[in-house]
This record gives C-alpha cells, structure tokens and sequence, in this order.
C-alpha cells in the first residue's frame, strides 16, 4: 500500500459494480488505518461512497512463471502479492479538508518519487471553487486481507538450473514487495 499506492476502488450499489482507479495513501490514526484519497466531482463515484462498503485493491509486485523454468514440464502460473482492504468512506468536501488530502497525497508522492516540486494550488482553484471540483475521502478500514502466491509449492531442486537465477529474482522482489505484516495489528505499510 505505501509503495504501490494506486488502487482499484470498487463499490456495489443496488447489484451494479462501480470501479475507479486513483492513489490512496495509508494513514495511521489511533488504532485504525485510513486511506486518504480524492476524486474529481465529475467522477460520480463519489456520490455511492455513503451508501455502501468499498473494496479497495492494491496489487503489489506480480509476475508470470512459465513452465520452462521447471526441471520438470509443469504448468504455467502467475506469482503476486495483493492487499484487500474494506471499509466505510467518510467524505472531505470542506476546502481546508481537501486541501490537507492533496497536501498529504503530495507528501507521500514526493518522498517516493522526488522530483522537487513544491506543492501549491492553482490561483484558480479558491475556498470557493476547489470544492466544487475536488471531493476528498478517507476510508476507514474495517477487513484487510493480503496475500502472496510466490510458488511456494516449488523447491528449487524442480527448478531447471537456467531458471534459477530468474526464479531467485522473482522470490525477492515479491517477498520484498515493500509489506510488512504486524500480527495483530493488521498493518501493511512499509517502514522507512
């Protein structure tokens, strides 16, 4: 979530699905876990937050393993690490309260991928009309799930000799798919 912060948001209202792909940054407040997000007011998606739970998915690191790499014909697969967090949304529609979600979003954006840009608001963009284009949200998380398919059922003697390199390669960028677990906590942001 804190590396791979672009995230599919799905909500479901009265049967019909309803999907949109933006950032959302992980915050921890208390004992509880907020994505912190924000969408045009053009995008409708806004106006179903209230009414029902959202998915929200972070898909980490993935790769396809074809079964060459095996000393043994086998069948292909896909290797991934993905994060399920579901909760309630609480919209930001007040200007000081957007403007605090572009700002953390920056922050968090910034850090990752420097590129020296200072944050500021367009002079278009006032108290009065920032609002009108900007809805802000935090999702309050109530489930995470994550999980990682690494072929963990494969040893590396059913690995060809080729393929070990690339297998090793593979294990360490999803294993190190910038996740932490806290037992307990249900924590997945990465530290430093």
């Amino acid at each position: 979530m804190e590396r791979n912060p672009f995230a599919t948001v799905i909500t479901v209202t009265d049967g019909n699905p309803f999907v949109s792909h933006l950032p959302l940054i992980p915050k921890k407040c208390g004992d509880q876990i907020v994505l912190i997000g924000h969408l045009a007011r053009a995008n409708p998606h806004w106006k179903l937050f209230p009414h029902s739970q959202v998915l929200v998915i972070f898909h980490g690191p993935h790769t396809y393993i074809t079964p060459t790499w095996y000393a043994e014909n086998d069948v292909p697969t896909w290797n991934f690490s993905v994060v399920h967090a579901k909760g309630r949304v609480e919209l930001i529609e007040t200007f000081d309260g957007i403007m605090e979600c572009l700002k953390e979003l920056t922050a968090h954006t910034e850090r990752h991928w420097p590129s020296g840009w200072d944050f500021f608001v367009p002079s278009d963009l006032t108290e009065e009309t920032l609002p009108k284009s900007i809805v802000g949200f935090q999702i309050k998380i109530d489930a995470l799930d994550f999980k990682r398919k690494l072929s963990q059922n494969r040893t590396p003697t059913k690995l060809s000799i080729s393929s070990l390199n690339f297998f090793q390669v593979t294990h360490f960028l999803l294993s190190n798919s910038y996740v932490n677990i806290r037992p307990h906590a249900a924590l997945f942001i990465a530290v430093g």
